[in-house]
């Protein structure tokens, strides 16, 4: 034997021999691949195992935020529906066009019979004032000519 390859007799090669040595090596070499093999499958199950767990925790906290803003918008829409509740009360204290249009024609109505009896109280202290002045006009002229 060799003492630098057990495989080798020290007589030299025989066919058995040299079956023996390809045979161990395609071994060894089956035997790293097969050891490669499961160091990476061992690789790719952790990779998995660890994205699974990233994506969990992704998922779980995307949860969270979408129910936080369906929460948030719940409030944001109970907030304007109070609102609008609210308007709908105020509007339906104001008077509509019709009756502030009926309302204020009734007014403008008086105020125009005011005005015209208002018109008549200065006539009539008209004619009295004229009439007083032509009285007192006539009183002069007879104490003139009485006189």
């Amino acid at each position: 034997m060799d003492i630098l390859n057990p495989h080798i007799p020290a007589t030299g090669w025989t066919l058995d021999s040299l079956a023996k040595y390809l045979v161990d090596k395609i071994e060894d070499s089956e035997n790293r691949t097969k050891e490669r093999f499961d160091l990476s499958k061992q690789a790719v199950d952790a990779a998995l195992a660890a994205s699974e767990k990233a994506i969990n925790a992704a998922m779980a906290a995307a949860e969270k935020a979408v129910t936080k803003a369906e929460v948030s918008a719940e409030k944001r829409f109970d907030s304007v529906n109070e609102f609008r509740a609210a308007m709908k009360d105020q509007t339906s204290s104001f008077a509509d066009k019709a009756q502030v249009d009926f309302r204020l024609g009734a007014i403008e109505r008086k105020l125009e019979g005011f005005v015209g009896v208002n018109q008549g109280y200065t006539n009539i202290w008209g004619y009295l004032i004229g009439a007083v002045t032509i009285a007192a006009g006539v009183a002069v002229v007879l104490t003139r000519f009485i006189k």
